[in-house]
């Protein structure tokens, strides 16, 4: 927590370090270390998804229905969506020992 500590607005709402957050209340802590900041929305937006490339999880439904691939991209998440897909579903093909299909 001392190298990433929370970062939060002036309402006190965590938008990046949810899951240290999470973790420092599962530990019992009764502080945790934070930033508080009067950044912008898109500020804090871009700062939660940049906190969150390395280990973070994603709700990509809201990232498709509300993001901006090329932005996104830019501040460097790996979207799977807008890779070309090689791999071409195989058809269930029979067992060789016995009558049943393997997908």
């Amino acid at each position: 927590m001392q190298v990433r500590p929370l970062l939060v607005n002036y309402q006190m709402q965590v938008f990046a370090g949810n899951q240290r957050l999470r973790a420092c209340i599962d530990l019992g802590w009764t502080e945790v270390p934070c930033h508080v900041l009067g950044w912008d929305e898109e500020k804090q937006r871009r700062a939660m998804i940049k906190d969150n490339i390395s280990a973070g999880e994603w709700e990509w439904e809201m990232l498709a229905n509300e993001g901006d691939p090329e932005e996104l991209q830019g501040w460097g998440l790996e979207i799977p969506w807008d890779k070309p897909t090689e791999e071409k579903p195989q058809e269930p093909k029979p067992c060789k020992h016995c009558d049943r299909m393997i997908p």
